[in-house]
């Protein structure tokens, strides 16, 4: 912006530029956006103002609707034909968003796809029987046997069959504690499913954990990698020493291996001996394993550095999640055998959406955010009620209602066929049963296509079930 040659140089760099998501830009892309590009012709953005969604991480609308001012002679395309829902869900969806819409004469989106005339909205005594009660609709649409008999008190297509998979089904939430209480009831249940957020793949505990370790060892680390690091073994190395040596490292604007280079040959100022050779001792270790690791490949030197730490070992093994992300990563270290720049390239793109197989035998429990560019022939929106849609962590919490809705009209979306809004009466919120109301966003959908259905759940007396757990079959 302010240094006119190296912003020239850039642009006859780029000179042709594509930016996709255009709604999610924050400030700074804004900025980078503009400067490379003032009045190029050759600029293409995509975008759709309906999902943005991101606000927490400094991204604005505003933005998107100024591309138009920015860029006054550009060719504006409306693509208004929806492949993927049918039009209740697409009319009830453009209901919640209806008031963020000034312009009427602007192009509807539309798919002339015919479907059930209403959205279920079923209400639930508390959040569990909710997960309980979503299981078995489950299980009824696929033609499954379950643990429990439910009277839904509706009308018969909206358990209408077809040839339907577990993978056909998505549970979106707003919060993921929600997650928590329908991964325990499947988990008992027999129902295999697979939980996704838009975190980091490999950032579960033990993981990073294992990759921080490796980073050391390969000459790679930093100061945090370091931190995870003495914390796998028993160095014994406090906190007020390992920030020491981080200050250290600050102070002299050493990198990890300059400092481990250092630190072998001089005392680390203000450390004193007992802590000196704990650091030293570490810092051997890591030597060590690098002379080990020299001619293995990368697969086997993760292998081998797991085996080094009980701590890491049983964090991986802790739950059937961990352990599927830690196949994964080996899977991805003998693709890329001694290709490390290759790896870490990938590593550091990896998501737990990247991961999952959305076509496997298992259906799908995320996060609201998460699920945006995905879809499933049926969705449940749990938890549709105030306070978690639109979310607040307090009652005095100010929220961004707009973008709340937009948040939610994303979520009816990722529905080709059929959508179930679903809510509790009662709620655990932060360990108290509480009250709660229907969200108001639900209120925004026409009247004529809301179908309120009650469900009663029942026990079956004459069956005696025992706990069940996921088939290995569907893992």
């Amino acid at each position: 912006e302010t240094d006119k040659n190296i912003c020239q140089k850039y642009r006859k760099i780029y000179t042709h530029i594509f930016i996709d998501e255009y709604q999610d830009l924050n400030q700074g892309q804004y900025r980078i956006v503009k400067a490379l590009a003032p009045d190029n012709k050759n600029l293409f953005a995509i975008g759709d103002p309906d999902q943005s969604i991101y606000g927490f991480r400094g991204s604005d609308v505003q933005y998107f609707k100024k591309f138009i001012v920015d860029y006054p002679q550009a060719k504006v395309i409306n693509l208004t034909r929806n492949y993927r829902s049918t039009e209740t869900i697409l009319q009830a969806s453009f209901h919640v968003i209806r008031d963020q819409h000034d312009n009427p004469s602007e192009p509807k989106v539309f798919s002339e796809i015919d479907g059930k005339k209403t959205i279920s909205v079923m209400n639930f005594s508390t959040g569990k029987s909710e997960a309980v009660a979503i299981g078995k609709i489950i299980e009824q649409m696929i033609g499954g046997l379950g643990m429990h008999s439910i009277d839904f008190g509706m009308s018969d297509d909206v358990i209408e069959n077809r040839d339907m998979s577990f993978s056909d089904f998505a549970i979106l939430y707003r919060t993921n504690k929600q997650g928590d209480v329908f991964g325990e009831v499947f988990q008992h249940a027999g129902i295999p499913y697979q939980m996704v957020n838009r975190d980091h793949e490999f950032s579960k505990p033990g993981i990073s954990e294992i990759l921080s370790l490796f980073r050391i060892v390969s000459g790679l680390g930093s100061c945090a990698d370091f931190q995870r690091s003495i914390q796998i073994f028993e160095t014994r190395i406090d906190s007020a020493t390992s920030k020491l040596f981080n200050n250290w490292c600050f102070q002299n604007q050493f990198n990890i291996e300059q400092a481990f280079n250092q630190a072998l040959r001089f005392p680390v100022p203000g450390m004193n001996r007992s802590n000196q050779l704990k650091l030293t001792g570490f810092i051997n270790k890591i030597f060590t394993y690098r002379q080990v690791l020299q001619n293995m490949q990368m697969d086997q030197r993760l292998l081998f550095l797991c085996e080094q730490s009980p701590k890491i070992s049983r964090l991986i093994q802790k739950n059937s999640f961990t352990e599927e992300s830690f196949s994964r990563l080996l899977k991805m270290a003998n693709f890329y055998q001694c290709n490390m720049d290759g790896f870490w390239e990938m590593i550091s793109l990896c998501t737990d959406v990247d991961a999952c197989d959305f076509k496997s035998e298992k259906v799908t429990l995320m996060t609201m955010h998460a699920a945006k560019g995905l879809e499933f022939p049926v969705v449940f929106i749990a938890g549709c009620e105030d306070g978690l849609i639109p979310y607040k962590r307090t009652e005095q919490e100010i929220t961004n209602v707009d973008e709340e809705k937009r948040l939610f009209y994303v979520a009816m979306t990722r529905a080709k066929e059929h959508l179930f809004l679903t809510h509790a009466t009662k709620r655990q919120v932060f360990g108290k049963n509480t009250a709660r109301k229907l969200s108001p966003f639900v209120y925004e959908i026409e009247n004529q296509l809301r179908s309120h259905e009650k469900s009663e759940l029942k026990k079956n007396k004459t069956e005696n079930h025992p706990k069940q757990v996921q088939l290995e079959l569907f893992r």
